[in-house]
């Protein structure tokens, strides 16, 4: 919906394939989030390609059946 609008969308996973299938108008950042100079580096270049973070939602979890 934002893409779809016009906003710069930035998007992260662990997985490079699951985020080529987000479609046009979202930019892919493969990263793992246990890895916080990771995280940290790719916030950063997030920043220098297209702009200040102005709105961030996260949804990393784990999973184990119970």
């Amino acid at each position: 919906m934002l893409a779809a609008r016009g906003d710069l969308v930035a998007a992260s996973a662990q997985s490079a394939d699951k985020l080529q299938a987000l479609g046009h108008g979202i930019r892919a950042y493969p990263v793992d989030v246990t890895d916080a100079a990771l995280m940290a580096e790719t916030a950063s270049r997030i920043e220098a390609e297209l702009g200040p973070i102005e709105l961030a939602i996260f949804g990393a979890g784990t999973y184990q059946p119970m």
